[in-house]
């Protein structure tokens, strides 16, 4: 059936009546640990299989009360780590206005997943892998609440391989607003939409998160890489191997705006497996009743041939002012399915640039992913400051130090911080501190080296810092032995409703 879209009140639920539970490809049977399925190794999600189902959204984690907390438009980022996981054809999402979650032996030998209460199962669906995996989710569809949001994995015969969800928030309205009601009757974005809007625009890239095939996001045909983003955006920078290559609004601008693809829009629900809309009419064919149209922004950049070698780095902030990161190593990236028996680390740096006051210490914050089938071990080091310009010793007493090393699991994220602090006797200038993070890949040695700067003072920055004659001999900064998760981005619980929106010590480890 379908559920018509309401004018101001709350979800009509399609309600599933369920034969009696059968048994399913992901059984819920304990191993030796009492663990009852591998998935659950690196994730504080509920799940049934041995495939790791990974949200890879940095702002959609559980938040201290254990739940995921969402608000606006957004694209959930998924990812499939484990054997078996080339094997997903289609990503599911489903959810349940009843925030009663269950565990893992009351669902695990259902199919379909039948929670306790009405449910939509895979109200949204991604059905092509070669691009990544990703499902367009609209928070301000659905009342503000707390719901049971979940995922699915199925192979090419609708066979269900992986399962996972947790509970998931949705908050987007002002308070005052009727339980029931939504807050979205105007075009989005609402003041009210942005003043709770604490979810960044996570941006789709091709390459990188999958292939880019042009002819699939309604790219022009000439494009090399791809961008596109949820809402609208106030900034954007984007660039390659440190090359800034766009600015949105500024000097620099070699990428072009494109309509982008067509997205799902409506309350209609459910094109994978089971999914009773698309036993009425393929998404997005009939308009009305169904609402699919362009979101946000796409970007596309032409030109210039985007190489495996190539590292992107996308900075993007939209209207409420959340801004995304997202860097991508385009070789290293696996797409949606991981199945690796090596790990493989993505590794971002929040700022390759910060200004201190000497005798301050500043801190440059790396975000590492293993998006490999086995535990990384990511080793650190650094050359010792030099003045930016000229590359000789830097002045004066410093003290650069990692955080202590820590392995990383399969799909987990884990944050290295490099501590720079120039001692009072430091000029001020810029300065320049090479970071390199090593790790191995079977029998392949990889290493990343970042160049980051130090403006010890606030100087300005005319393309001359060499430190002034006369001052402080140079000194070769000291080494001391030094110091050196993710559970499923439930971005499940942003879509969950899914909504209509426009809107110490230190030194070297290893």
């Amino acid at each position: 059936m379908w559920c018509a879209r309401p004018a101001k009140a709350g979800l009509c639920f399609l309600l599933l009546l369920l034969a009696a539970p059968a048994s399913v490809a992901v059984d819920a049977a304990e191993d030796a640990d009492g663990q009852a399925n591998d998935c659950q190794a690196n994730s504080d999600f509920k799940c049934c299989g041995d495939i790791l189902l990974d949200f890879l959204n940095p702002g959609l984690k559980a938040k201290g009360d254990g739940k995921v907390h969402a608000q606006g438009q957004l694209f959930a980022q998924f990812q499939a780590i484990g054997a078996g996981a080339e094997d997903i054809a289609t990503f599911g999402f489903s959810f349940s206005p009843v925030g009663q979650e269950l565990d893992e032996g009351s669902v695990c030998g259902q199919e379909p997943w039948a929670p306790s209460g009405p449910y939509i199962i895979n109200y949204r669906a991604d059905t092509d892998p070669s691009d990544g995996f990703f499902i367009n989710l609209q928070t301000t569809l659905v009342p503000d609440g707390e719901y049971v949001a979940a995922v699915h994995a199925y192979d090419a015969g609708d066979t269900e391989i992986a399962r996972a969800w947790t509970l998931a928030v949705v908050d987007n309205c002002d308070d005052g607003t009727p339980a029931d009601d939504r807050c979205d009757d105007e075009p989005y974005p609402t003041a009210e939409h942005q003043a709770h809007d604490l979810t960044e625009p996570w941006p789709i890239m091709l390459p990188g998160d999958g292939a880019l095939d042009p002819a699939k996001n309604a790219a022009p045909a000439d494009a090399t890489l791809t961008l596109e983003f949820p809402e609208p955006l106030s900034e954007l920078r984007v660039f390659i191997n440190g090359e800034l290559v766009h600015e949105k609004g500024g000097a620099v601008q070699n990428m072009a705006s494109f309509d982008g693809r067509v997205w799902d829009d409506d309350l209609l629900p459910g094109y994978g497996p089971y999914g009773s809309g698309s036993t009425v009419a393929p998404e997005c064919s009939q308009q009305p009743p169904q609402e699919c149209q362009t979101l946000g922004e796409a970007w596309s950049l032409s030109g210039r041939t985007i190489l495996d070698s190539d590292v992107v780095r996308v900075e993007a902030v939209d209207l409420a002012g959340n801004l995304a990161q997202k860097e991508i190593h385009i070789g290293s990236a696996g797409g949606g399915a991981i199945t690796l028996d090596v790990p493989r680390l993505q590794i971002a740096v929040d700022e390759q640039s910060k200004t201190v006051a000497a005798g301050e210490a500043a801190v440059f914050r790396f975000q590492m992913r293993n998006l490999g089938g086995t535990t990384g071990h990511p080793f650190t080091d650094y050359d010792d400051p030099v003045v930016r310009d000229t590359l000789e010793a830097a002045p004066g007493t410093w003290d650069v130090s990692w955080r202590p090393h820590q392995a990383i699991n399969p799909g987990e994220d884990q944050e290295q911080e490099l501590t720079i602090r120039p001692d009072t006797d430091v000029p001020p200038g810029i300065y320049q501190v090479n970071g390199t993070i090593s790790w191995r890949e079977g029998q392949e040695q990889k290493d990343r080296t970042w160049e980051l700067q130090l403006n010890v003072g606030g100087v300005a920055d005319d393309g001359n810092s060499t430190v002034p004659q006369g001052e402080a001999e140079p000194d070769a900064g000291e080494d001391s032995p030094g110091p050196g998760a993710v559970g499923l981005l439930a971005a499940v619980g942003a879509a969950v409703a899914a909504a209509r929106r426009r809107g110490g010590g230190g030194g070297r480890s290893g």
